[in-house]
């Protein structure tokens, strides 16, 4: 017997008859000595469900008022002056950039490149320990 997506069977614990009630993936979810009581333990689980999804629903919906609340309007005049206040301070904080060269190819050229002519002579192993 099927009752609120539950099946209702009969099973022997020792030498009592018990009634019980599995769920859709056959697990047993409920055991109770009579039908009428086992009955009653479902009825009572999803009281327990639906008040508990209730719970959830009005504790969504305060913290939702509540959040709402703290959110004030705020005039437009008040939000340009702090995202300018917010660039000067920005534009105080840059680091300026070290210029770039372009070689004739449009590719960057890298420093390494620019300062050859003291690399086009070739240091030795005692001119390097000397200086």
């Amino acid at each position: 017997m099927i009752y609120k997506k539950h099946e209702l069977s009969l099973s022997l614990n020792g030498d009592q008859v018990m009634h019980i009630a599995r769920n859709a993936s056959g697990a047993v979810v409920f055991r109770e000595r009579s039908e009428k009581e086992l009955k009653k333990a479902i009825d009572d689980y999803i009281k327990e469900q639906l008040y508990q999804e209730q719970l959830l629903e009005q504790k969504k919906l305060e913290k939702e008022a509540k959040k709402a609340k703290q959110e004030e309007v705020v005039p437009i005049e008040q939000i340009t002056e702090a995202v300018v206040e917010k660039a000067e301070e920005a534009e105080e904080t840059l680091v300026p950039q070290k210029r770039v060269t372009r070689g004739p190819d449009g590719k960057f050229i890298s420093k390494s490149q620019l300062d050859t002519d003291e690399d086009l002579k070739k240091k030795g192993f005692w001119e390097k320990l000397t200086s």
